[in-house]
């Protein structure tokens, strides 16, 4: 863990599964809180449905997605959750040994990163 409990994961290392599902459901908590399912907030457990039992429909799923990724500082690719059943399966999937194959090959460049451009291309300044 660092700082303000975050995890944090690189392709050579592996989080610690207790962790992250401890993290995970707290995430899902939080999340049913916010959209005021308290009765699915009651039953959260990693056998939990993420439609059947939590409501979670496609929308849901990519703001869980985004969720989890600030909380545990790790990036993955949108068909975790597309394919996910069961929070066990989102657990399984950040936690796994082979975390660079849960990532995919390439982590996202930050938002903030804006490109570079290509040696000899013309760029604004120089067409004026």
């Amino acid at each position: 863990m660092l700082g303000a409990g975050i995890l944090v994961a690189t392709s050579s290392t592996k989080l610690d599964p207790r962790a992250v599902q401890e993290q995970l459901l707290d995430v899902v908590r939080g999340l049913l809180a916010e959209l005021g399912n308290s009765r699915a907030e009651q039953a959260v457990n990693l056998g939990s449905h993420l439609e059947r039992d939590l409501g979670l429909g496609s929308l849901e799923r990519v703001e869980l997605l985004l969720r989890l990724e600030r909380a545990l500082a790790v990036r993955l690719p949108d068909r975790v959750m597309a394919q996910a059943e069961t929070l066990s399966d989102v657990a399984a999937a950040l936690a796994s040994a082979d975390f660079a194959a849960a990532l995919g090959t390439h982590r996202a460049a930050p938002i903030s990163a804006a490109p570079t451009p290509q040696a000899g291309a013309a760029t604004a300044a120089d067409a004026s």
